[in-house]
């Protein structure tokens, strides 16, 4: 079977605001999100470091980033069931979550 190489993790050096990466996994805070549902059916990703949530940036909407939780449209996705597993997407917008480049350590996520 697959496993995953790469998760979603906020830069424990960083300031609110600082884009989410792909990184090995290596189990600290910056790398444990939770997941809520809220009442329409979509959900927020909160890291467990700082609580930072995960938004699609209002400077650059293809970046995704970590910042203060503010329940903001563009703090929502939705979770799609698809024939080969699940996609994340912008409640704002409709498109996908996604890593750039080679998928490697260090990409950025966006839409």
């Amino acid at each position: 079977g697959s496993r995953l190489e790469n998760v979603f993790d906020v830069n424990m050096n960083s300031y609110h605001g600082n884009n989410i990466i792909l990184w090995k996994y290596a189990t600290g805070l910056n790398q444990l999100w939770t997941i809520a549902l809220d009442g329409v059916g979509n959900y927020t990703f909160v890291s467990s470091y700082q609580q930072l949530a995960m938004e699609v940036s209002t400077q650059d909407s293809s970046l995704v980033r970590a910042n203060v939780k503010t329940n903001a449209i563009n703090q929502k996705w939705r979770v799609i069931k698809e024939t080969n597993g699940y996609s994340i997407k912008s409640a704002d917008s409709g498109h996908s979550l996604r890593g750039y480049g080679d998928l490697g350590q260090g990409s950025k996520v966006g839409i």
